[in-house]
């Protein structure tokens, strides 16, 4: 739902990487975040995400209900050799519904099945995930940030490491989701940012936001 920063601030150790952000983000908003590396893009969203707390200023998450945050990282490291399927990463969404014995309630797997179905990886889904190829991995991430049905949606450079193809298909299930849930991605893709976002907030340190037609 609604992301409110206020005077937003953060500093790993005595390095400020943000100063003084204030934005507020509204519900079903599909928002870009941009700017050079180490200007605070992921900072920000590790803050709203609840990874990091505020070195000051104040940062207000309005949700309906608790764990409602999908989160999608720029590449996650991993054994490859780990013996994990991608059904099994879909259903780690629900870790804490899990038994003892690591078995999910009917539920979690219906909703876990349906969605690999939407985003088309139904066949891959008793493969091992360190098999996959880049473009499929994240879009396994995305199945998994998406299962439990979140009001928003962090994804931070979730196709800079993806073949154009891979990318293609990723980014039209993120547009089939514009305006059901509030979506800001961290991205690189000016054109992105311009043609599909509501509105883009460049980070370099301070906060600077604007509409797609203000950006050259």
């Amino acid at each position: 739902m609604t992301i409110v920063a206020t005077a937003l601030s953060f500093a790993y150790q005595k390095k400020r990487v943000l100063d003084q952000a204030s934005i507020a983000i509204q519900p079903g908003e599909m928002v870009a975040v941009i700017g050079p590396n180490g200007g605070g893009k992921t900072t920000f969203l590790r803050l709203v995400a609840g990874f990091l707390s505020p070195t000051s200023g104040a940062l207000s998450v309005n949700t309906k209900r608790p764990f409602s945050i999908g989160y999608v990282p720029q590449n996650l490291q991993y054994d490859r050799r780990f013996p994990i399927t991608v059904l099994e990463v879909v259903l780690s969404a629900f870790i804490q519904q899990a038994s003892w014995f690591g078995s999910y309630p009917k539920t979690c797997k219906e909703k876990a099945l349906n969605l690999l179905d939407t985003l088309n990886l139904w066949p891959y889904r008793n493969m091992s995930f360190g098999d996959l190829s880049g473009g499929l991995a994240q879009r396994v991430l995305l199945a998994r940030a998406l299962v439990d049905a979140p009001e928003i949606l962090l994804l931070d450079e979730p196709t800079s490491s993806v073949d154009p193809e891979a990318r293609k298909i990723f980014l039209e299930h993120i547009y089939a989701r514009k305006g059901s849930l509030t979506i800001v991605m961290v991205t690189h893709d000016l054109e992105v940012a311009v043609q599909h976002m509501d509105r883009i907030l460049c980070f370099n340190k301070t906060l600077s936001p604007f509409l797609p037609k203000e950006i050259c």
